[in-house]
């Protein structure tokens, strides 16, 4: 019930822009949140609560931004793992 609640509050939303006093044609949003809607952060962390947690590396997150950190024994040891958090997260 909550996600049908939920679908229905961001399913048909549309925008426009204005330029001093013309306005665009209407486009449908197609992706994305409500601009500071209080559903938008509970969304996120939702979204956001599985990302792939991965040995030797470890993931920061404030609001939107995401960093990974990691560390080794050389550039090259700390730079693999890195670039193989990386690809985990885009799967």
């Amino acid at each position: 019930m909550l996600i049908l609640l939920i679908q229905s509050y961001l399913k048909g939303r549309s925008f426009v822009v204005r330029v001093k006093k013309e306005l665009s044609t209407p486009r449908i949003i197609e992706a994305g949140m409500v601009q500071g809607s209080i559903l938008g952060p509970h969304c996120f962390n939702i979204f956001i609560n599985d990302i792939s947690q991965m040995p030797d590396t470890q993931l920061c997150l404030f609001a939107d931004d995401t960093a990974i950190m990691s560390s080794g024994p050389d550039a090259d040891t700390t730079m693999t793992r890195l670039n193989n958090h990386l690809i985990e997260l885009g799967r």
